[in-house]
């Protein structure tokens, strides 16, 4: 997921500290919040490793 790679290496760049993730989709799109929460997870993982 781009979105969240992008994110972080903004926030590297930038030296950010800190950074938040909405649960985008979640609640008017009735995106499953268990599975946007795996996602993410899984994304900040690889940007990690």
């Amino acid at each position: 997921m781009r979105c969240y790679q992008n994110s972080l290496a903004l926030a590297e760049q930038y030296f950010i500290k800190t950074i938040a993730f909405p649960t985008i989709a979640t609640g008017a799109l009735f995106f499953p919040v268990e599975v946007a929460a795996r996602i993410a997870i899984t994304e900040v993982m690889k940007f990690l490793l």
